[in-house]
């Protein structure tokens, strides 16, 4: 009967420390996982009204909105929806937030990064409206996806 016991005992932490080293694998795996190259879309709070002039310096305008922050270039890519009432400008930057180059009005898809950029901003500018209120700066952000590597 002891020996049933103590059998009993072995099994028990074999299985144990068998679960506990699956486990253990399972939340490395997940990390590694994680920890893989992904990408995110800028959402609606990426954005303010106002624009970007000429020499990539933010100015104000109720016309259009503009991404708040400078981001990294890696792996952008510029998704226009298919009935979208907006068209788009990609403005470029340096390491040291220097406008290097913009693209023209965009009314479609975009993904070509210059070799020295290292930043990015957007100004997004209605077809047809006047001036951007509050609640429109959701619906004109959401008409454009843009992509990024995180």
């Amino acid at each position: 009967m002891r020996q049933n016991v103590a059998k009993n005992r072995t099994l028990i932490i074999v299985a144990f420390v068998l679960i506990a080293v699956i486990a253990i694998a399972l939340v490395v795996t997940m990390v590694k996982l994680n920890s893989t190259i992904t990408t995110k879309n800028l959402s609606f709070t990426a954005y303010e009204i106002g624009s970007i002039d000429d020499s990539g310096e933010n100015y104000s305008s109720t016309a259009s909105i503009r991404t708040k922050n400078y981001i990294l270039v890696d792996g952008l890519n510029c998704d226009l929806k298919q009935d979208a009432s907006v068209t788009y400008k990609v403005f470029f930057y340096d390491s040291k937030e220097v406008l290097l180059t913009k693209t023209d009005a965009q009314s479609g898809d975009y993904s070509t990064i210059p070799d020295s950029a290292k930043y990015f901003r957007v100004v997004i500018t209605p077809n047809s409206d006047a001036e951007v209120s509050l609640t429109e700066l959701i619906g004109y952000a959401n008409q454009l996806t843009v992509t990024v590597n995180r």
